[in-house]
């Protein structure tokens, strides 16, 4: 199943609009803002109007339905407002409460209305998620999660967004013109870009290219893209929206060649580095179409209930064997590449679980992270093997069962339906034993504990001599 592009025409584009943004801020609002209260009248909605006022400035207008003494950001504490905010009257202050920050006024006096000054140019780019994304063009996209705010004694409220851009410039609000933008709930997620680039049009994927994005990976992205989305739609039979940002930076440096990409809800973003990328190579292919599976394939997943980083085993690992399926699938990727990207995940499980004393439902930061990825990805393997027999698609079919019994959740993964629905297919209660243990327990020796969970799933590998000294012990080869 594939997905059609055409080119965004001038008649697609009007002057004022926006698109899409982040959203994971808004999942931190609920249940955290208890001890953040004002006795004022409850507030309904808050309209925020984003004004491009020069290439460098932008003001952002604050209107509330009724007086509040305080107003809260979305998110925890950042490591920019305080030093990019500027409020257009300066009887405002920006202040900390526990872990949010909040707008009041210095009199303490309640309020309707403020507005703040900015020039998103100045923060860090390095972030996962930039307040902004700037293309080589000099036009922008901005992070509306930052912005976003709540009354923290309203039990529901409406935030709309409205935009006004300078003159010629267009507005793209997840990949489409709007002069308005609204989350629809709180895991919804948007950046706004504000500038001239026509982004490629498809029933329901859209891609923005930056001005210096090489041919070669243009071709290869309008090629490929649709064929990832649309094998992924096929198997977990769901077709959401995909904005698909390929952001480019710093084109000219010879000493990099760097590759990033992060997914939201509502959008995917990729960022490539370095004079290295104006040429195609088969790694710089590779690189690319990895990244962009497996960012793909969260947006077909759903979220976790709770804590991510506690179900990243099921999310990050999940995301990594769907990106391999599809690839392999659809013939960008060999079954001896495929094969050896499982012996490589299961080496470097044993060598994160070695060096580093965690449970995977617990991993430590940094690298301890990076096994929930490889861990992750040769269980799920290894349940895509013990279930194939009894469910149609193995892994894909087991999460369409999870996004069934998500529903009722606002679509949230459970991990613990996971295992549930293993034993409603009768998959043999030793692997489940055995996985549940996998992910739940510090193992002394992990390449026992992978060599179990392999075995017990019924998965062809052996274990082969180390080669020279870069490598430690036995190593898994899949077959």
């Amino acid at each position: 199943m594939g997905i059609q592009f055409s080119d965004g025409g001038k008649d697609l584009f009007l002057p004022l609009m926006r698109w899409k943004l982040l959203g994971l801020f808004l999942m931190l609002v609920v249940g955290c803002v208890s001890s953040v209260r004002n006795s004022m009248a409850e507030l309904h909605s808050v309209e925020i109007h984003l004004k491009h006022v020069s290439i460098d400035e932008w003001q952002a207008d604050y209107r509330l339905s009724s007086p509040t003494k305080q107003i809260v950001f979305w998110g925890d504490i950042s490591s920019f407002r305080g030093k990019v905010f500027r409020f257009v009257d300066p009887a405002f202050e920006l202040s900390q409460m526990n872990d949010k920050e909040i707008v009041v006024r210095k009199d303490g006096a309640a309020f309707r209305n403020f507005s703040l000054k900015f020039n998103p140019r100045v923060v860090s780019k390095d972030e996962s998620y930039p307040f902004m994304l700037a293309f080589t063009d000099g036009s922008a996209a901005i992070h509306l999660g930052y912005l976003g705010v709540f009354s923290a004694s309203a039990q529901s409220q409406n935030v709309v967004y409205t935009f006004e851009t300078l003159a010629e410039e267009n507005l793209l609000v997840n990949g489409v013109p709007s002069r308005s933008w609204s989350p629809e709930n709180e895991f919804d997620g948007v950046y706004a870009y504000f500038g001239s680039i026509r982004p490629k049009i498809g029933e329901t994927l859209k891609i923005l290219f930056d001005p210096q994005t090489p041919a070669w990976l243009s071709k290869l992205s309008e090629k490929a893209l649709p064929e990832i989305f649309g094998f992924f739609e096929s198997e977990f039979q769901q077709r959401p929206n995909i904005f698909f940002i390929l952001n480019a930076s710093d084109m000219r440096n010879l000493e990099t060649s760097n590759l990033r990409a992060s997914a939201y809800p509502g959008w995917i973003l990729t960022r490539i580095s370095g004079a290295s990328w104006k040429e195609p190579s088969e790694e710089f292919k590779s690189r690319f179409l990895s990244l962009a599976a497996h960012e793909g394939a969260h947006r077909f997943q759903g979220l976790p209930v709770g804590d991510f980083l506690q179900r990243a085993w099921l999310m990050e690992g999940a995301a990594e064997f769907f990106k391999d399926q599809a690839l392999s699938k659809l013939g960008y990727q060999s079954h001896r590449q495929l094969m050896a990207e499982l012996s490589s995940a299961a080496n470097k499980c044993v060598n994160i679980l070695e060096q580093n004393r965690m449970t995977l439902q617990s991993p430590s930061e940094g690298e301890g992270y990076y096994g929930t990825y490889y861990c992750g990805h040769v269980l799920h393997y290894a349940t895509h093997i013990a279930s194939m027999s009894r469910l149609p698609g193995g892994m894909f079919g087991l999460w369409r069962k999870l996004l069934q019994h998500a529903a009722g959740r606002n679509g949230s993964i459970d991990e613990n339906d996971y295992f549930e629905i293993l034993r409603d297919l009768s998959v043999t209660p030793e692997y489940i034993a055995v996985a549940q243990k996998f992910i739940s327990t510090q193992h002394s020796d992990p390449r026992r504990a992978i060599d179990e969970v392999l075995r017990s799933g019924g998965v062809k590998f052996k274990l082969r001599r180390p080669k020279g000294k870069i490598e430690n012990g036995p190593q898994f080869q899949f077959l």
